[in-house]
Parts: C-alpha cells; structure tokens; sequence
C-alpha cells in the first residue's frame, strides 16, 4: 500500500506548473515511469493484483481514447497531460486510472463550473483524484 504513495510528489509537481504556468515538465512524466519500474521490482509481491495486461491497458486504452478525442477536437488537453495520464496508467493500471479519471473530470467541471471558466489546469484534479483514490486503499 505505501507504494502507491510514491506517485504524490510528482503529481504535486505536475500540478504546481501545470497550474503556475501551464505546462507540465517532461521529467514529471520520466520520474513516473521510472517510479513504476522501481514498484515492479521492490514491490512486486505488494503488487499481486496489477497484472502485465491492466498496466498496458491503463496505457492503451487511454492513448485510443485521447487520441481520437485530439482528432474531433484539436484543443483540450495539452500533450503534458496526455504524458502524465498515460504514465499514471502504467503505474495504477486500467481499473484504478479510470477511477482517478473520473474524479478528476467531474472536480475539472465543479472547478469550471464555480470559476466560470473554460479551460483548467488538468494536472490539479488529477493529482487531487489520486490523492483520494490513495486515501480510498486504506
């Protein structure tokens, strides 16, 4: 369990420049695949229920998705969030991602919705979601 905890700080320095400046550094996306390597091999008994197939799923699928959603509309997420969502996918795997993702659109709503704005900084409610989702294993 604790191991899901190592994602944080890199989710909160995602979200601190995707919030500060819009834009997320490339080594946000690096460090967390380098920190899912690192869980498969320290933690790999912890690690039971995350097989292979969920991790690349929780890439695949993702990148299908994101993709064709680029295609229909060409503004959105920027390619940071693309890399963070993707590389979170590896990490947590196709079940759990889904869940993170779905929190994290319905606070990007609220966020939209009481700002009244259009666009938001996507890195906030994704590092907010995983956050919950850690707290939700306990």
């Amino acid at each position: 369990m604790i191991c899901y905890l190592m994602p944080i700080p890199i989710l909160a320095y995602a979200a601190y420049w995707d919030y500060r400046c819009r834009i997320i550094p490339n080594k946000a996306a690096a460090l967390l695949i380098a920190v899912t390597f690192l869980k498969i091999i320290l933690f790999n008994k912890d690690d039971f229920f995350i097989s292979a197939s969920e991790r690349i799923l929780g890439v695949l699928v993702p990148a299908m998705i994101l993709f064709l959603l680029y295609k229909i509309n060409q503004r959105g997420l920027g390619g940071g969030d693309y890399k963070l969502i993707l590389s979170l996918g590896l990490f947590i795997g196709i079940s759990a991602l889904s869940t993170v993702l779905m929190l994290a659109c319905i606070l990007a709503i609220l966020y939209c919705f009481i700002k009244k704005i259009n666009a938001v900084p996507f890195a906030v409610p994704i590092f907010i979601s995983y956050c919950f989702y850690c707290c939700s294993l306990v």
